[in-house]
């Protein structure tokens, strides 16, 4: 049996170590000028507008690992999140042959 994991609070920021000054519930919106504002990830020079992608294909990443293992786990019980595989054409004449 796997060990429950004790909750840890919500952060709202995109990354502690980057982005800990913009934090999204607890500021105004970022203006322009901090979008080109330099923050550091690693040690490596961003703007806020790289940095904010960078977190965004991070999360993606991660939630296509969670995808796989969901995948995995459930086999043929697993009910696709988008469009089943050869049914796109299927879906398209629905959707634009409507008058």
């Amino acid at each position: 049996k796997v060990p429950k994991r004790q909750s840890q609070p919500f952060s709202h920021s995109f990354n502690s170590e980057a982005l800990s000054t913009f934090k999204i519930s607890n500021s105004p919106s970022l203006t322009e000028n901090d979008l080109i504002k330099t923050v550091y990830i690693r040690n490596e020079p961003h703007t806020v507008i790289e940095a904010i992608n960078r977190q965004l294909g991070h999360v993606a990443y991660h939630v296509g690992q969670i995808v796989l293992i969901a995948k995995m786990l459930l086999n043929e019980n697993w009910e696709t999140l988008s469009i089943p595989k050869g049914k796109s054409k299927e879906l398209n004449m629905g959707k634009f042959l409507k008058k």
